[in-house]
């Protein structure tokens, strides 16, 4: 198998998807603002996709395990463009848009598991870090390319040509994604006895969890996964009233602010496999996602426009430094056959997670949006503390090697 075009086409496929994602997202948190002037209603698209997220995930991982991936990745692309396409029809009657968000969420959540998969099965251990800062790199160029484009569109057709763009991006993702030679797993590689009786999707379910939980690297991985997600969750969604109350700023500046989080991204997204790998991987994740998280958070309610651009520039590193560690261990660590579930799994908890943390922060900041970035900062560094002085009993088997991180050893 040509690994190295395969790659290059899953990567095609996610680059074309994820800007038609953002081109939606953007265009339709306008849309829902402008039909009614809410900005409960606005949040609610945020919740919708996150509840989405939770009911689905741990069913979506299991599918992965149990079908082709890769006919699980087209199926979730062609029902995604089919859906999108429905929203220029619904979007007189708004509430229609939620439980259709919902749905499109729900195959997003097909997708991600088994496009793990495959590229578990498309790297060697080597090129894992190299595909997952790509795949990064490419989130952070999409992210600003779609905000600009969908808002381009918008102010020169209307709102539904977005709509239908990215409708047609997922149909291109799709055909991309059936041109990947993908060979299913064999028996003898899935580490396990192969039954030929076909159990139910329950009980993989709950055999599969079981065996996760038999993993003891994966638990600190979690923690830290689950710590993070909380942590984003109490700021992140605050950044348009950061902007707002704090800055004073107009819409062009909050998508400066955007894109100089996104630049962030792409800059450790190059580095990762020249530097940050070489690192130790458990202290790379806790002073990047909860030291260099909090500093930054407590420095930005003390600047002003632009210099609050750097202080976000480095934001997005420490952000996306710890997820591309996390992510590539845990793609390592856990076997091929496990690896839907696992992420349907983790999916569930960090989006829990995330959205606690929006709830909380959004009562907050009705409060003072200083002092939310500033606790939230505040409990960043607590959680470093708290990981430095456990960091024995959670470090052991955190290692960039998949027979030390299985095993729990340390060198």
């Amino acid at each position: 198998m040509n690994s190295k075009r395969e790659r290059g086409l899953l990567l095609s496929s996610q680059f074309l998807s994820e800007i038609g994602d953002w081109i939606t997202f953007g265009c339709l948190m306008l849309l829902v603002y402008q039909l009614t002037s809410s900005p409960v209603a606005v949040s609610l698209i945020l919740i919708s996709q996150n509840i989405a997220v939770i009911l689905s995930s741990t069913i979506g991982g299991t599918l992965a395990d149990r079908m082709q991936p890769k006919k699980l990745m087209i199926l979730s692309d062609l029902c995604r463009a089919g859906l999108i396409c429905l929203i220029p029809f619904v979007a007189s009657q708004y509430w229609l848009l939620y439980p259709l968000l919902m749905l499109i969420t729900i195959f997003s959540t097909l997708f991600n598991p088994a496009k793990m998969k495959v590229i578990r099965r498309i790297s060697t251990d080597e090129e894992l870090a190299s595909i997952n800062s790509l795949s990064y790199g490419i989130s952070g160029i999409v992210k600003i390319l779609g905000f600009v484009f969908g808002g381009f569109i918008v102010v020169l057709s209307g709102y539904e040509l977005p709509f239908f763009i990215d409708s047609i991006s997922f149909v291109l993702s799709a055909i991309l994604v059936a041109c990947i030679r993908y060979e299913p797993e064999r028996p003898d590689e899935l580490g396990t006895p192969v039954s030929k009786e076909k159990t139910s999707l329950w009980n993989d379910m709950r055999v599969g969890f079981r065996e996760i939980r038999e993993i003891a690297t994966l638990p600190k991985l979690m923690f830290i996964f689950v710590a993070g997600s909380l942590v984003m969750g109490l700021f992140v969604p605050q950044l348009v009233t950061y902007n707002s109350e704090i800055l004073h700023g107009s819409e062009s500046t909050y998508g400066l602010l955007n894109a100089a989080v996104a630049i962030g991204m792409l800059v450790v997204s190059a580095l990762f496999t020249k530097v940050v790998q070489q690192w130790d991987p458990y202290r790379t994740m806790i002073v990047t996602a909860f030291l260099g998280v909090g500093v930054v958070l407590i420095v930005m309610t003390y600047l002003s426009f632009p210099t609050v651009l750097l202080a976000l520039f480095l934001l997005g590193c420490v952000q996306t430094m710890p997820n591309l560690v996390a992510l590539t261990l845990c793609q390592m660590i856990v076997p091929v056959h496990l690896l839907g579930r696992f992420f349907g799994l983790l999916n569930v908890f960090t989006t829990s997670a995330y959205v606690t943390g929006m709830m909380v922060g959004g009562l907050i900041a009705s409060y003072s949006i200083e002092w939310m970035y500033r606790g939230t900062g505040l409990l960043a560094i607590a959680l470093f503390l708290l990981s430095l002085v456990y960091q024995n009993r959670l470090r052991g088997g955190i290692r960039y090697t998949q027979s030390s991180a299985t095993t729990g050893t340390e060198s």
